[in-house]
């Protein structure tokens, strides 16, 4: 057989280190493929509140100004040598005719659209974002999404193909402390990073003024809500990369919380913690149960109460939550849970005859 080096466009958020957008980037980086990246970013930074305002004024999400930069790069990125495929992340700037003439130019080249969000979710201010994304679902001619749901929600609106995606941890970044023992610390008793979102804010507000928790939140939008201007002291900014995963490596207890919005059953911290080396507290779903041994990789909750009880029990048993933290890093690297890996196996779907860097060990 004779193998090909992969070349590719790539069109997404790539100057942060802890988004999804740039660790995907980066596994392909290391897989070998022959990467030119294209940040997005600048499309997505409207004030919230000017954002507001178009919304209730026009009706619509974007700028025509956003949505015509977006589509002159995607353009004039595409106007060099023809790649093997173009890899779009969150596209919901996309024109339909920049799609058609990409195709009419590269016949053979394969247009790639990465969703983890949810287009069909339950979050009413997310839906005009998603307008011009739906409409041009069927242009694809691969969908990477994350929940069984969304294979039949696009394979209905006309999706050539939908393949599942899982993530997986980012080894550049999350890994078990490697600082000298002097530097370690684990003064953050629980600790959550993520935004104020859906039921999440109800069972923070609960852990924190009914069950007296003392839990840190690094995120956005707590300002917002009760429980971040009552217990201020508990919340601070949202926090990234390499701060992130202190803040994992410092806190004796992590929590995750879905999605219920995006009805999401895992999310980047179900990986990331444990990767991390740190001592997951996630809510019990389907997934997070067949991705870990409950009460021997991780713990789960269905409820405040459970939550905080379970709280309680592993800051006064040190024994056990160290045991657990271990065994659910030893979970990630016998499973196999990189995402360099989960990468690795979708470019050698779509492209069986690829020349590819091997994943190497964990």
């Amino acid at each position: 057989m004779n193998y090909i080096k992969l070349k590719a466009l790539f069109f997404g958020l790539t100057q942060d280190p802890g988004g999804s957008n740039y660790q995907r980037l980066g596994c392909l980086r290391q897989l070998g493929v022959k990467v030119e990246a294209h940040d997005t970013g600048v499309f997505h930074r409207t004030p919230v509140l000017f954002e507001r305002i178009r919304r209730k004024l026009t009706n619509t999400a974007f700028s025509e100004t956003e949505v015509r930069n977006y589509n002159t790069l995607v353009l004039a990125a595409c106007a060099g040598a023809q790649p093997d495929f173009v890899w779009f992340e969150w596209p919901v700037l996309m024109e339909a005719q920049t799609l058609a003439r990409i195709r009419e130019q590269w016949p053979g080249t394969l247009l790639i659209c990465f969703q983890d969000d949810n287009p069909f979710g339950d979050l009413k201010s997310e839906r005009l974002r998603w307008r011009k994304f739906i409409k041009n679902i069927s242009l694809y001619d691969i969908h990477f999404v994350k929940r069984p749901s969304d294979v039949v929600e696009f394979s209905k609106r006309g999706a050539k193909r939908v393949l599942l995606f899982q993530h997986g941890v980012y080894e550049p970044l999350f890994h078990p402390d490697d600082r000298p023992i002097t530097e370690r610390g684990s003064h953050i008793p629980v600790s959550f990073v993520g935004t104020a979102l859906d039921h999440r804010i109800g069972c923070i507000a609960k852990l924190i003024s009914k069950h007296r928790i003392l839990l840190q939140v690094y995120g956005t939008r707590w300002n917002r809500t009760w429980v971040g201007w009552r217990y201020a002291r508990y919340f601070s900014p949202e926090t990234y990369a390499e701060d992130y995963v202190k803040v994992i490596w410092n806190s004796r207890i992590s929590l995750a919380f879905v999605s219920s919005g995006n009805r999401d059953e895992y999310t980047m911290r179900t990986f990331e913690i444990p990767g991390s080396g740190g001592f997951l507290l996630a809510e019990r779903t389907p997934k997070h149960q067949e991705l870990y041994e409950e009460g021997i990789e991780a713990e789960f909750f269905s409820s405040a109460e459970e939550c905080a009880d379970k709280i309680k029990f592993y800051l006064n048993n040190e024994e056990a939550r160290q045991r657990i933290a271990t065994a659910g890093y030893e979970r990630c690297v016998r499973s196999d849970y990189r995402l360099v890996s989960r990468m690795r196996e979708a470019l050698a779907h779509l492209f069986p005859s690829a020349e590819l860097a091997p994943a190497g060990q964990y």
